[in-house]
């Protein structure tokens, strides 16, 4: 789905504002550096001034830079980086700041990613009245990879950009450089394949033992596998995996428990006061797996525990593969 606000931000030009916000995680930030660089090609006679602000930044610096422009004066393009979010007191002076703003002068706020709460607390609210406002995660990657081949006169298949970004899941920094290497490596005017993507890019995925945790609750077996394989080197690996694996068959086996009282799955969620982005798939790995079926994915973990000591003579990335792959299909009757 086309982010509107993030479009307004890249095909920025006269009379489309002159305050911008981008909320962004710390993960996803690279697809925020990529936008504020394309904006800022379009400002490129103004001058420069960035600010990191911590809790105790005070936005008087900023009005003093508004108060001395000019007509005369070059313009500025203001940029302030949030090492979180802004406080209270800063959240009034951002909203006291708006109307000091003139075309003189573009401000562009960056903080952390902000929540339903955040979005909508009044302050926010009114700042959203005259700023752009847009959050960036990874379901931009595509948009933005598009818009940069785009500006190029290049085009390129669904495939091959699915491929491009698989390639680099994890290491969004690492994506623009191969999608770069790409509008060098072909003509304008071209449309980009599978085959430009294999002759000209390089496979620099790069996951977390979150995202595993992810996948296989979310019952994705082709791509827990791949994570495992960029996990698993050694079985020393293993001891990570292995914990991650049993904290979510104990989670599930203790929400399995408090169903049979508790009907709602989203409500028990929150009382035991799960978090991270693999809890979203909780639900779906409760219904598609069984209370026996969960006993028995925990005696391999025990087995799995004792390959990893060498007290088993197994194989622990097949016993790994074994774990994954039972928590990922619904065992038959």
């Amino acid at each position: 789905m086309l982010n509107n606000n993030l479009n307004k931000i890249l095909s920025f030009g006269p009379g489309m504002g002159n305050l911008f916000f981008i909320h962004v995680s710390a993960d996803d930030y690279p697809l925020a550096d990529f936008v504020l660089e394309q904006f800022k090609t379009k400002l490129n006679n103004h001058y420069n001034q960035y600010f990191t602000a911590d809790r105790f930044f005070n936005f008087s610096v900023v009005e003093d830079i508004i108060n001395d422009s000019s007509l005369l004066d070059q313009p500025n393009y203001i940029q302030v980086n949030f090492k979180t979010k802004p406080n209270a007191e800063q959240q009034k002076q951002l909203i006291n700041l708006q109307s000091r703003l003139n075309g003189q002068n573009f401000l562009i706020i960056i903080c952390d990613k902000l929540n339903k709460t955040d979005q909508n607390s009044p302050w926010f609210r009114e700042f959203a009245r005259q700023a752009v406002i847009t959050g960036v995660n990874t379901s931009d990657a595509e948009f933005l990879i598009s818009h940069l081949f785009s500006s190029h006169k290049l085009t390129i298949t669904h495939l091959a950009l699915q491929n491009l970004i698989n390639q680099n899941q994890g290491n969004l920094s690492q994506l623009f450089n191969e999608a770069n290497k790409l509008v060098l490596a072909v003509p304008k005017g071209h449309l980009i394949d599978v085959n430009e993507i294999k002759n000209f890019t390089t496979d620099n995925a790069q996951y977390n033992i979150y995202q595993l945790s992810g996948k296989y609750l979310a019952g994705d077996l082709a791509k827990s596998i791949k994570i495992l394989d960029n996990l698993y080197q050694e079985p020393g690996d293993a001891i990570l995996i292995m914990w991650v694996l049993q904290e979510d068959v104990k989670r599930l086996l203790k929400i399995k428990s408090k169903m049979k009282t508790v009907p709602n799955i989203h409500h028990i969620i929150r009382e035991m006061r799960l978090w991270g982005e693999s809890v979203n798939q909780l639900p779906l790995a409760e219904k598609r797996l069984s209370y026996s079926s969960l006993i028995e994915i925990y005696d391999d973990l025990a087995n799995l525990d004792m390959a990893i000591k060498g007290v088993l003579d197994i194989n622990v990335k097949l016993l790994l593969i074994k774990i994954i792959s039972r928590l990922c299909i619904v065992k038959p009757n």
